[in-house]
């Protein structure tokens, strides 16, 4: 919560364990709203409700739909790693959002919805395990399915766009689905994963409320060090 003084504001931020039981509270210089230098021309597009349906999981998403154009292709968005909604929201931005209004303004709809991991949590891991299909692809085929029985798109002009990890397994999907029309690959890793994820946690390590220290670099590297023994043996 934005807590407002007279001459500044501050965050007020509490957070919480896997026992919800508190960790941390924080206190940084609020932040202003970030406001598109373009204004979104929302009379160029409505949106309805849709329902990704796997299985027994059901998430909660959103059918950007272009005024005035007859069976628009369709984008669907999909996420990167970590419990996302339907916007990809952090903090005051929402990419996925604005991804979404920024095409539905050019003649292309867009489906984006809720992350299992954010809707069920630990219930994504009914047995204490989740792979990508179970996290992130099997949704993102549901999702397919719905913009090819939408009476008002394109069947045949169903793309993926796929963020990060979304992005990594994109190719998956395709292959799961060969009738999609093409994908999209934004910011999707191009060297092995072990190699990022040294990288980011290097990074990191210069933020002082990173919450990492020097063992878990070290850890981490001995852990990609290892991939490669497996990948080479």
């Amino acid at each position: 919560i934005d807590i407002r003084f007279e001459k500044m504001s501050l965050r007020f931020a509490v957070g919480f364990d896997s026992e919800n039981k508190i960790n941390s509270i924080t206190f940084t210089p609020a932040q202003d709203e970030v406001k598109s230098s373009q204004p979104i021309k929302t009379s160029k597009f409505s949106e309805e409700s849709v329902k990704v349906i796997t299985g027994d999981y059901k998430l909660s998403g959103i059918l950007t739909l272009p005024t005035g154009v007859q069976h628009p292709p369709v984008i669907i968005l999909v996420h990167g790693s970590g419990p996302h909604d339907r916007d990809e929201s952090i903090g005051h931005n929402k990419p996925f959002r604005e991804l979404a209004w920024g095409l539905a303004e050019r003649g292309i709809a867009v489906i984006r919805y809720d992350k299992r991991t954010l809707v069920y949590g630990a219930e994504s891991a009914p047995n204490g395990m989740i792979d990508m299909d179970h996290e992130t692809v099997n949704d993102a085929l549901s999702a397919i399915n719905i913009a090819r029985e939408h009476k008002e798109l394109a069947s045949s002009q169903v793309y993926i766009l796929g963020h990060s990890q979304g992005a990594l397994l994109a190719p998956r999907m395709a292959e799961r689905e060969p009738q999609l029309a093409g994908i999209i690959m934004v910011a999707g890793n191009a060297r092995p994963f072990e190699d990022v994820l040294v990288d980011q946690y290097e990074y990191l390590l210069g933020f002082p409320d990173s919450g990492l220290t020097d063992k878990d670099v070290t850890d981490i590297k001995q852990q990609a060090t290892n991939i490669k023994k497996l990948e080479s043996a």
